[in-house]
C-alpha cells in the first residue's frame, strides 16, 4: 500500500512517515521545504498552486496553517481550504482509495460542557472555520474518508497548544492565569496513539466514511493538572485561577469503540514535563 502523508514536515506528518514506514508501508511524504531524512520519499510541493504526479492508494492529509495570533483569514483560507480542495482534485484523478483527514477541535468553537462528533459548530474563529469548511469539502468529495477531530497533540518534540505551553510557562517559573478550575480536561492526544489509531484505520473499512473525536481517555480537573505541572517541575510559579470560561471535554467514546485507546493522562503529563525538561537541559 503507497501512501501520501502532506505537511510532512510538522510534527503530526513527521512523525506519521516515519512511524507508518516502519510499519511496512511505502509512504511519501510532501512538503513546502526540503527535509533531511529519506530525501527520496519527500516531494517538495506547495498544495495551494500544485500537488504530487503519481499514484498512491491512501492520503492521509495533515497539512494546515496552524492557530497563531494576527494571521489573515485569507491565509487560513488559502492554507486549510484551498489546499484541501486540491488534494480532493488530486485524489479523485488518482482514484486514491482513501483519505484521512486531520480536523480540529477548534471548528467547533463555542462548546458547551461536552464535544462529540455530532456536537454542534458555534462561531468558530478564523482557523477553526477554515478547518470545518475542509472536513465539509471531504465529506462532500464522493471520496470514502476519515476524518480525526484533534485536540492539541503531545509527545517527544511537540510544538505549540495550551498543555506544552502551560508546562513551559511553569518550567520557568513565571506567574499565568488559568480558568475553570473545576472543569475536565482531556483535550490533548499522545502522538503515538494518534499513529496507531491511523494505522488500525488503514486495515479496516477503506470504503466507509467515519468521524471520529479523539483525546484522553481519563479525565483530570484542570486545577489538578496545575498542580501535577508545579510539582514535577518543581516550580513556584503564582498560577491564579479567574473563574469561568469556555471549559468542556471530550466524550471519545465513538473511537474508542472502534479499537482507540490512549496513554493515561498521569502518563502524558509525565511526558510533556519530560519534553519540557529536556528543552531547559539544551538551553543551558
Amino acid at each position: 500500500m503507497k501512501i501520501l502523508v502532506t505537511g510532512a514536515s510538522g510534527y503530526i506528518g513527521s512523525n506519521l512517515v516515519d512511524y507508518l514506514s516502519n510499519k511496512g508501508y511505502m509512504v511519501y511524504g510532501c512538503c513546502r521545504t526540503q527535509v533531511k531524512q529519506r530525501e527520496e520519499r519527500y516531494v517538495i510541493s506547495d498544495l495551494v498552486k500544485e500537488v504530487p504526479d503519481f499514484e498512491v492508494d491512501i492520503v492521509i492529509h495533515t497539512a494546515a496553517l496552524g492557530p497563531s495570533a494576527n494571521t489573515d483569514f485569507n491565509k487560513y483560507f488559502d492554507n486549510n481550504v484551498i489546499a484541501t480542495r486540491n488534494i480532493l482534485q488530486y485524489a479523485k484523478e488518482y482514484h486514491v482509495r482513501k483519505v484521512i483527514y486531520m480536523g480540529a477541535v477548534s471548528s467547533y468553537g463555542n462548546v458547551d460542557y461536552v464535544l462529540r462528533e455530532d456536537s454542534p459548530h458555534n462561531n468558530p474563529g478564523d482557523y477553526g472555520l477554515t478547518k470545518y469548511i475542509a472536513e465539509q469539502l471531504i465529506r462532500n468529495s464522493g471520496i470514502p474518508n476519515d476524518i480525526l477531530i484533534l485536540p492539541g497533540v503531545v509527545g517527544k518534540g511537540c510544538r505549540n497548544n495550551w498543555l506544552i505551553n502551560t508546562a513551559r510557562t511553569i518550567y520557568k517559573c513565571e506567574n499565568f492565569t488559568y480558568y475553570n478550575a473545576d472543569g475536565l480536561f482531556n483535550n490533548v492526544l499522545e502522538i503515538n496513539d494518534l499513529c496507531k489509531f491511523i494505522l488500525k484505520r488503514l486495515k479496516i473499512n477503506l470504503d466507509k466514511s467515519e468521524t471520529y473525536l479523539l483525546g484522553t481517555e481519563e479525565y483530570m480537573k484542570v486545577e489538578q493538572v496545575i498542580a501535577f505541572l508545579k510539582k514535577e517541575l518543581s516550580s513556584n510559579s503564582l498560577c491564579r485561577n479567574e473563574g469561568d470560561g469556555n471549559s468542556f471535554y471530550l466524550d471519545i467514546s465513538k473511537a474508542v469503540n472502534v479499537g482507540f485507546c490512549s496513554k493515561s493522562m498521569v502518563e502524558i503529563l509525565y511526558e510533556v514535563c519530560r519534553e519540557v525538561l529536556n528543552e531547559g537541559e539544551k538551553l543551558k
